[in-house]
């Protein structure tokens, strides 16, 4: 089985998200599982995170606000790869690379599964409320 995993950030200063991604994907290749990694950032170099072995990892470089991780590349590859994958796991919300990966897996009848990593608890949503009403109404809500 081959599995995409597509998150805005591997940046360790994101929290939980880039920390729980390495574990697992770490316990998914061990079962066999073949992983890949496709993510976002602004061309700095990340440091304070080793990929496990074994694992591909695309970061594609994003513009604009850093929180929404706006990437033509990333779009790009995925219009390129994404078949090439058995299922597809998203992790978090309310970024580019969510919003085109979602709407890619629908587009080529790809499976996937978001994991919003708290995004949906009413003290997330209470943040910024209606960019995230609007943007929830014309993308998220497709996505879930």
């Amino acid at each position: 089985m081959k599995v995409l995993q597509v998150l805005p950030t591997l940046d360790p200063e994101a929290g939980g998200p880039v920390t729980a991604i390495k574990g697992l994907s770490r316990a998914l290749a061990e079962r066999g599982i073949s992983i890949s990694m496709f993510t976002t950032g602004d061309g700095r170099q990340i440091t304070g995170y080793e990929m496990p072995a074994g694992i591909e990892c695309k970061v594609f470089c994003s513009f604009g606000p850093k929180s929404f991780a706006y990437s033509p590349s990333f779009k790009k590859a995925l219009r390129e790869r994404l078949r090439q994958f058995d299922l597809v796991h998203i992790h978090t919300l309310w970024s580019f690379p969510v919003w085109m990966a979602g709407y890619h897996c629908r587009l080529y009848g790809i499976p996937y599964l978001i994991r919003p990593c708290g995004m949906l608890d009413p003290y997330c949503l209470a943040h910024h409320p209606l960019r995230k009403n609007v943007y929830g109404f014309f993308v998220e809500r497709k996505n879930l």
